[in-house]
């Protein structure tokens, strides 16, 4: 199922921020280190923070993009759920849900629309 790999997928990913989270640290102890003590190291590792930190920054977009992209797909399993619960009838506790009551209210409309339309003669039906 398509939320079950965005699961899996946000898993992989966070493993790979957290990893790209410990060696962006690790590089900028390094470089603090290296410039206070004037390390003719250092241009060569603020060149790899600098690529760690970009590294980093691709891993946390992709990471908040399956977050928000998760919370979407089981937001909209939710409603699915909720929607066929309510035109099937099978939960009566939610007769109260008025989620459950616009689309019972919106399936009738059309219902009756459709009816007005196609069973009525032209000449006996009013404007909508």
């Amino acid at each position: 199922m398509l939320a079950e790999d965005t699961r899996r997928n946000g898993a992989v990913l966070g493993v790979a921020l957290r990893q790209a989270e410990r060696l962006l640290d690790e590089a900028l102890v390094q470089q603090r280190s290296a410039v206070q003590w004037r390390a003719p190291v250092a241009k060569g590792l603020t060149a790899r923070v600098a690529d760690l930190r970009a590294k980093y920054d691709a891993v946390d977009r992709d990471s908040r993009a399956n977050q928000h992209a998760l919370k979407q797909l089981e937001q909209l399993i939710r409603q699915i759920e909720m929607s066929s619960g309510a035109l099937t009838g099978s939960d009566e506790s939610s007769n109260a849900d008025p989620w459950v009551l616009a689309l019972r209210g919106f399936q009738r409309h059309r219902a009756l629309a459709y009816a007005y339309k196609y069973h009525y003669p032209s000449h006996m039906r009013l404007p909508l």
